[in-house]
């Protein structure tokens, strides 16, 4: 399967490149969705990111991650049971500053750095972005949870055994990459 997802990417990678160079971030209404790996404290998942510009300098979007491979017991009993699962699921906003017109950087690279507001924590990220063309590209980011937030607590509900479970997102350091498409068609 990784080899096919892989064959895929480059093919499509392949592609988009015989077009036009774009910007890795154009500005003013610069749409932009993320989809990618990411890996939370050891904890693998998904995560998806809708990014919108509002100007040169910075965006603002949203997000989702969903940790697929974690060490949870899922033999609560009920109620607790049925949503043990949300404890993998966190979801949020962001605001980003974006660097490629103040440090003068190619046009198919973008570095930014960014505050995050999510359900479960409070944080930053910084990143990159490397358009391969108009409306294809990848991205590599680093996040760092500060604090927790609303429903993040330090532990979540205990497992079977009685032992606290740690929270997966609050006061974790991230690692994600993935591929970017452009929505951008002015």
């Amino acid at each position: 399967m990784k080899k096919i997802i892989t064959l895929t990417i480059a093919i499509i990678g392949l592609h988009f490149t015989s077009h036009a160079q774009a910007q890795a971030y154009d500005g003013y209404n610069d749409i932009k969705m993320f989809l990618g790996y990411t890996n939370i404290a050891g904890n693998s998942g998904i995560e998806y990111q809708t990014d919108k510009g509002v100007n040169d300098l910075y965006s603002w979007g949203g997000q989702a991650v969903y940790l697929f491979d974690t060490k949870v017991d899922n033999e609560g009993l009920g109620y607790e049971k049925g949503f043990k699962f949300l404890d993998s699921f966190d979801a949020g906003i962001f605001i980003r500053f974006h660097f490629l017109e103040a440090l003068k950087l190619p046009e198919n690279l973008d570095l930014y750095l960014g505050g995050d507001l999510t359900i479960k924590s409070l944080g930053a990220h910084t990143g990159i972005k490397y358009n391969l063309s108009k409306t294809f590209g990848f991205y590599a980011m680093y996040k760092q949870s500060f604090a927790p937030l609303i429903k993040g607590g330090i532990t979540l509900s205990e497992d079977s055994s009685g032992e606290p479970i740690p929270s997966f997102f609050a006061k974790k350091a991230a690692l994600s990459f993935g591929v970017t498409i452009n929505f951008d068609y002015q």
